[in-house]
Order: C-alpha cells, then structure tokens, then sequence
C-alpha cells in the first residue's frame, strides 16, 4: 500500500484513486482545483474515473452491485433500487419520497442481515439520493459486502461494541447505556434530530453558527422549518434571545468549532440561554474530539462523526449521540430512544472502528502539535489572507472546554491573498492528500466551499465563506515536512 505520508496521492494521476488504497476507503482523490468543480457538474471526465468516494455523497461499489443485483430481481421497467438498513429506515425514506414528490414505492425485504430494499421510479433517485446523504442511514460497505457473500452477522452487545462505547464512556465521563452508535455522524444528528422532533412537531429548530452543509438540510427537509444565526457570534447571540423572547424551539444545534471557519460559539452562553428559556441544546464536537475538550456538561446531547479523527485511517464510517443524564430532558429523550433505537452500526464495522481507536489519544497529540506548529508558520506568511483556526478564532470560547494536556485539534482553512488568480495553482501545487473527509492520519486538502456549496455560492459569501476557501486535516507527518510542502506551493505564486 502507499504510504501516504510520505507519498500523497496530490499528483493529477491521482484521480480517483481512494484514500487511503483500501476497499472501504471513505475518501477518494480529486487532486486538482478543476477537478472538484467539474465533479460538482457531473463532468464524466471526473465522476468516470472515481472508484469510490465518500460514502454518503458517493454509493460505494459494493452498495452499486448490491442495488444491481435487486434491479434484477425486482424492478420493473423504469424502476431503480438501494437497499437500507433496516425496514424502519427504509419505510423513512419511503415517506420522504412521497411526501417530496407523491410518487409510490415499494420495500422488499432480502431476508438477510436487516437489509430492505427500496424500489421507486427511476425519475426520484435524486431524491433517495438526497435522503442517504442528508440522514446519513446508510448501509456501509462492509454491510454491503457481507449480504452480497451471504455472510451473517449478530447485532446483539458483542465484544468490540461493549469495548468501543466504554472507551467513549470514559473519555467523556459518561455511562456507556448513554452512548448510542450509529452508521454515521450524519445518523446520530438525524436522529436525534428526529427524536425532538417527533416530541415538538410544531417547533422549529434552531441552527446557532454556520454548520456542515448536511446538518442544516435536514432542519430544512425533515421539520417545519429552521431558524438560522449564521455567524454564531455575539451579535448573534442578542439576536437569538431576543428570537426566544417570542419563539419556543424544539432545539439548537451547534458545532464546537464550527466547519469550516473554525469559530467555537459562546457555549457557555448558549447553556444559560437553554436553561433559561427550557429547550436542548445539541452540540457536534467532531472537530474538537472528545481527547481535546469536555462538552457533557455544556450540552443535553454531544454528536460525533467517529468517522474522522476518532477512527484515524479512513476505512470505516461511524457516528455516536452521547445523553446528559443530569439535563431536565433527560428522560424524555431516554423514553425515546429506549423504544425507537435501531443499533444498524455493523459489527465489523464496529470491530475496525475499535481497533482504529485504540490509539486516539495519542494520535491526537500529535496532530494538535503539528496543526498548531504549521498554523503559526502560515499566519506569518505574506501570501496567506485569511487563517482560519480555534486558536486564533474566538480562542476563549474554546478554552473554557479544553481538557488537560488538550489542543485545538487537526482542522484550519486557508484563503490566498489575491483568491481568485492564486487558489487554484497553490491548491494544485501543494503536496498532501486531497479528497474529501477529515480527520485521516494523512493529512488532506480540498476546496471546501466548492464541494460543499458549489449550488449556493452566493449564500455561502453572504456568510462569510469564500468560495475559494481551501481546508486541510493535518495529520501524522512530520511538522518540518508540511511547512515546506505549504512553503513550496505558497513559493512558487
């Protein structure tokens, strides 16, 4: 396998090769500027030569053979078919679909590892699409693979689940009975997203703070509505009390810090305020990690995508929600999820993801050093912009949380003086990994706002977010060795 630390997968022949070199790579490379912008337009040149992709955005090969394989079997003429799950999340989807588009479907259960199959018209796969991105209730690769071998597997507490949540019980002082797992990130805010809104179907949800692009469509898409504080600044926060004044809410969600400007919200704030006026607050702390900073306390609910840092490698998708058994809502949501749970985390996906972990504390540390190393070289150099960073965006707020011997983890974003002549060479230019994702042990670079935003760009610069915005997870190499990979393509502007 190529040792991407020391031989990124940056180089135009790179396309669409995964990232990391495995089978069930969450990442895939698009090495170029021009390449994430003709993948945004489905330019055949691009989306031809991908072999995978991130998972939620892209069907992995696996799950094309295993929707393949029930076409055959089940559609008719001018019908497609994914397969879910389990039936709950595909009856969801069920109901999305017609609620968007008043179309029929049907689910057909393959009677092997909890997967049904969904079969609707071909003229909605957009929208079963955007339902696998946006609720992230996937079926994952391994899962895929496994029902195509008729290999079956027990969802029962086995070794590597128990293992796993103690780990996460203990870093964040926590129950493991309070530590639910998910196939994604994405899953766990979706459902408890779901959950508060099923106990206030009439309330709109709250987003405090510019998020990552899937969090806030499904507050569009799967509720009646969000109220939106883009800045997630002081002037924000008078905003949304003088909002709560009038307004009850089902919920808030925030990040800490928040993706990808990297300003942490005024948490301590937004407790008094959830106190004050009687709703949740849900806090995603997947840029910061649990090894970095203790939210529990600060929050009704923490959501985590253990797809990134916490794995480490890119090989694995997995989400947590983690309960505040000392919050007033507490047993509500409980009630919740003790009836409504489903546990479709796939046991070998559960068994990677505990052995990626084992390490995480550690790995951090070195991730936190080298970020905060290369971040001070950039900020001092004259062809940088804008840095974006914890410690050098609203670093109070986030040091109130910081735990002992904790950092500001692996994630910044970088705007090049003069963006639009100069992103595109120095991107193309500069030597890590580039692909989707964060969070990977190789450090990977892409043209966030592009990827995420490419339909909305004119929204995203009334938020502050330019469009020429470039993000980058640090990961294992040697701090020497990414400053002179950044100095390089910064030099040779």
């Amino acid at each position: 396998m190529t040792d991407l630390l020391k031989n990124p997968y940056s180089h135009p022949q790179d396309l669409g090769k995964p990232l990391p070199a495995w089978p069930h790579a969450t990442s895939v490379c698009m090495p170029q500027w021009l390449d994430n912008v003709d993948y945004e337009k489905a330019d055949t040149r691009v989306t031809n030569d991908l072999t995978c992709g991130y998972p939620r955005f892209i069907y992995h090969p696996f799950i094309v053979e295993l929707a393949e394989k029930y076409e055959k079997e089940l559609a008719d003429p001018g019908e497609k078919c994914l397969p879910f799950p389990s039936e709950t999340v595909a009856e969801t989807c069920q109901h999305y679909i017609k609620a968007v588009s008043n179309q029929k479907t049907r689910i057909h259960d393959i009677g092997i590892n909890g997967i049904h199959v969904i079969i609707f018209p071909e003229e909605c796969s957009q929208i079963v699409k955007d339902f696998w991105e946006h609720s992230g209730e996937i079926v994952s690769s391994r899962h895929a693979r496994a029902t195509l071998d008729s290999v079956t597997c027990n969802y029962k507490n086995h070794d590597a689940e128990i293992t796993l949540k103690k780990r996460i019980a203990q870093l964040v002082d926590s129950d493991s009975d309070d530590i639910y797992l998910f196939p994604s990130g994405m899953s766990a805010i979706f459902n408890i997203y779901t959950a508060y809104q099923k106990r206030y179907p009439d309330r709109k949800s709250i987003q405090f703070g510019f998020p990552y692009v899937d969090t806030l469509k499904i507050q569009n898409k799967f509720g009646c509505g969000v109220e939106f504080f883009p800045g997630g600044d002081s002037k924000d926060l008078l905003n949304l009390e003088a909002y709560l004044k009038s307004n009850s809410t089902m919920a808030l969600f925030c990040e800490f810090p928040m993706n990808p400007l990297l300003t942490t919200p005024d948490l301590e704030t937004l407790t008094s305020l959830a106190n004050s006026y009687d709703f949740p607050l849900i806090v995603d702390d997947t840029i910061s990690t649990f090894a970095n900073t203790s939210l529990l306390l600060s929050s009704d609910v923490i959501v985590t995508s253990l797809t990134k840092f916490f794995s480490g490698v890119g090989d694995v998708m997995g989400g947590c929600a983690i309960l505040n058994k000392n919050k007033s809502g507490y047993p509500m949501l409980k009630d919740y999820l003790n009836e409504n749970y489903e546990n479709n985390f796939w046991p070998e996906d559960c068994i990677v993801l505990e052995r990626n972990s084992r390490e995480f504390i550690q790995r951090m540390k070195k991730i936190n050093n080298t970020t905060e190393l290369l971040c001070d070289r950039l900020s001092e150099h004259p062809m940088i912009k804008d840095l974006y960073y914890p410690k050098f965006q609203t670093p109070k707020n986030y040091e109130k949380y910081l735990r002992q011997g904790g950092g500001y983890s692996g994630l910044f974003s970088i705007v090049i003086k003069n963006p639009e002549v100069n992103s595109e060479e120095v991107f193309d230019k500069l030597n890590i990994s580039k692909g989707p994702s964060l969070g990977t042990c190789f450090s990977l670079a892409c043209p966030y706002t592009i990827l995420a935003h490419y339909n909305e760009l004119n929204f995203t610069d009334e938020c502050g977010i330019s469009r020429y915005l470039i993000r980058v997870s640090v990961g294992l190499e040697e701090p020497d060795d990414l400053i002179s990979r950044f100095n390089s393509a910064l030099s040779e502007i």
